[in-house]
């Protein structure tokens, strides 16, 4: 069987995770194909925190950018900030390049971290904000080859006040 490259990517990364409902967005906002379009300013604004998210899939402690079928990989979203900010979020959804269905199998979700199931696809994310900024899950791969898989995250830093404003989203395109 062959690798398949992971575009592991933001597309449109857009982000309504409301501080208000810290256990996670209870909507799609990643810019994944399908979602509502909403963008990080349709529900939070101001901030100063420079807002940035990586993710790495991981195997057997070192970083891959291809799976093989059937594999479980740990998953690793970094969500970072400047100016001090009190506690970060996230959402990640995994997607087939080709036709963009739902794929894999999200298990062992790390610290503040939960499953949520949105527009027929599993999505990752916080099941409460996070200090370091750092969330974990493992992510099995499709059993077979599939083609191409694209992940689409969004992030963001909050100052942790109770309101939705002072907090700083990544947006890219």
């Amino acid at each position: 069987m062959r690798n398949r490259i992971l575009a592991i990517s933001g597309g449109l990364f857009a982000v309504v995770l409301l501080l208000s409902n810290a256990t996670g967005v209870p909507q799609a906002v990643t810019g994944a194909p399908g979602e509502s379009g909403l963008s990080c300013n349709a529900c939070h604004s101001g901030g100063n925190f420079n807002t940035t998210i990586q993710t790495q899939l991981i195997k057997d402690g070192v970083p891959v950018n291809a799976y093989q079928p059937g594999e479980s990989y740990q998953l690793r979203v970094v969500v970072s900030g400047d100016n001090n900010p009190k506690a970060y979020g996230f959402q990640l959804v995994a997607l087939r390049a080709d036709n963009n269905a739902d794929v894999g199998v999200w298990s062992n979700p790390g610290e503040r971290v939960r499953t949520r199931n949105l527009l027929n696809r599993v999505y990752l994310q916080q099941s409460s904000p996070k200090a370091d900024g750092i969330f974990t899950a493992q992510w099995r791969a499709p059993m077979t080859d599939v083609g191409p898989v694209r992940f689409y995250f969004s992030g963001l830093a909050v100052n942790s006040n109770g309101n939705i404003s002072g907090i700083s989203t990544i947006c890219r395109a």
